[in-house]
């Protein structure tokens, strides 16, 4: 019900900022749209009937207005916005926006209209967007914003005050300290220095040496130390710690969500790089390669089920009714300890003997839940070897074996994940078909070894 009455006030406002930019025009618009909130607005032009409407109602808003709904909007629509939308219009998008947001435009524009746009923005601009663009897509600098508010160490907080006043707007967060090389050498905020005695020197004040990423920084590491030290923002430098740009807690947010995304889809076993506009083509192509992999461990299975199948599986049928559970069981205890293990490493990567003694304490969990499934597995073989006449060891043949495969499964779940992480390998990938290939094959492996030995032994 809240879905479907946010739906119902998202057409209405959409209507209502049709009406007003047909009646009144773009001056009124921007009135109108101003007093909205950015996340709302972007939301109701989503909702106008017709790409054109859309496409026009976002040329006739602000520049400052449209940079930050076109951050905001659905990939969808902001494909339709970026290719309805002038190249005159975009330009000046572009100088408005927040580098990191420039950049994300300039990502999803082709090659060559993206290379036209750049030569097109002042010179400075367009430098230091282009070095934005050659970094990592997963690195500081490729996330970071360029407005950064300075002082100078040796500045007292009343000359300080004064240049902060130059700006657009006052800083509402860290502001930063350089040196004449542009080495950050401090930080503190605007609330100190408003509260200082207005002779005092900023060094005096300044908390040194902060803590700050470079720009080659992975954005995940980046997201992980503003969450462990709840920073508002975090200082970017270059490897000669020249203050480059800053890192907001929203940026961080974004991270968040975007590698929490990443590890969810890695797990189902598809790519992170899709988009909710793909092409179906393209989202088959991304998911083909893991279901391949699945199809590979299949065929082993299979040939391991074949090569045992002509005295061991017909001589006890019981055997082979059992045979199913074994990836069942083995595929959803490791898959529960290799997620697990996972979040474990996500959270304490830096410390090594804590993740020994969880992966320690995780197997020995799976070991406790393959004890319970093999002895509720065990009785009901016996019930059904009691029913078909068949000896009732088998049910402890079965029994056993089940224990060893499923034990083996909670062991490799654990081990990949920690292995991912030795080998510097995103260990999101150990919890999809990977891991469950794996089991497949060690499980009916062990599964049908144990019993065989189990049954020789037995009859010897």
């Amino acid at each position: 019900m809240m879905e479907q009455h946010s739906d119902k006030h998202m057409n209405e406002l959409a209507s209502k900022l049709w009406h007003i930019l047909r009646e009144d025009g773009p001056g009124a618009l921007a009135i109108a749209a101003t007093s909205l909130r950015i996340a709302d607005l972007a939301h109701a032009i989503e909702h106008l009937p017709k790409e054109s409407h859309i496409a026009r109602l976002f040329s006739a808003l602000p520049i400052a207005l449209a940079a930050e709904v076109l951050e905001e909007a659905h990939p969808e629509i902001r494909d339709l916005l970026l290719s309805s939308t002038s190249d005159e219009h975009l330009r000046k998008i572009l100088a408005e926006a927040d580098a990191d947001d420039a950049v994300y435009f300039l990502d999803h524009l082709d090659d060559e209209r993206a290379s036209l746009l750049l030569k097109s923005l002042d010179h400075e601009l367009s430098h230091q967007l282009s070095e934005q663009l050659d970094l990592d897509e997963d690195s500081a600098g490729r996330i970071m914003q360029r407005k950064v508010s300075t002082v100078r160490p040796f500045q007292s907080c009343e000359q300080a005050v004064e240049r902060l006043k130059e700006l657009d707007e006052l800083p509402d967060g860290p502001i930063y300290v350089i040196d004449s090389q542009s080495r950050l050498t401090g930080v503190l905020t605007y609330r100190q220095i408003v509260f200082a005695t207005a002779n005092q020197r900023i060094s005096t004040l300044m908390e040194q040496q902060p803590i700050h990423v470079e720009l080659d920084t992975d954005r995940e590491h980046v997201a992980a130390l503003m969450q462990r030290y709840h920073l508002t923002a975090i200082p970017v430098v270059d490897s000669e710690k020249h203050l480059r740009g800053i890192i907001t807690w929203d940026d961080a947010i974004d991270v968040i969500e975007a590698e929490a995304q990443e590890d969810m889809l890695a797990m189902a076993g598809t790519s992170e790089d899709i988009e909710d506009n793909d092409s179906v083509m393209r989202r088959a192509l991304y998911r083909l390669p893991f279901l391949l992999l699945t199809v590979v461990g299949g065929f082993i299975v299979a040939g391991v089920i074949d090569s045992r199948a002509d005295n061991l599986l017909v001589q006890y049928p019981l055997l082979m009714a059992f045979l199913p559970l074994v990836p069942a069981l083995g595929g959803n205890i490791g898959l529960q300890c290799s997620t697990v293990t996972i979040r474990s490493l996500a959270m304490s990567r830096d410390h090594q003997q804590r993740n020994v003694g969880r992966s320690l304490r995780e197997i020995a969990t799976g070991s406790l839940l393959a004890i319970s499934l093999a002895i509720l597995c065990g009785l009901g073989a016996l019930g059904l070897a009691f029913l078909n006449g068949e000896s009732i060891l088998l049910s402890a043949v079965i029994a056993f074996s089940l224990l060893v495969a499923v034990i083996l499964a909670a062991t490799l779940g654990v081990f990949i994940p920690n292995a991912c992480v030795r080998y510097n390998i995103d260990p999101a990938i150990a919890s999809g078909p990977f891991v469950t290939m794996l089991n497949d094959i060690t499980g009916v492996t062990i599964y049908l070894i144990v019993a065989s030995a189990l049954l020789h032994g037995v009859s010897a």
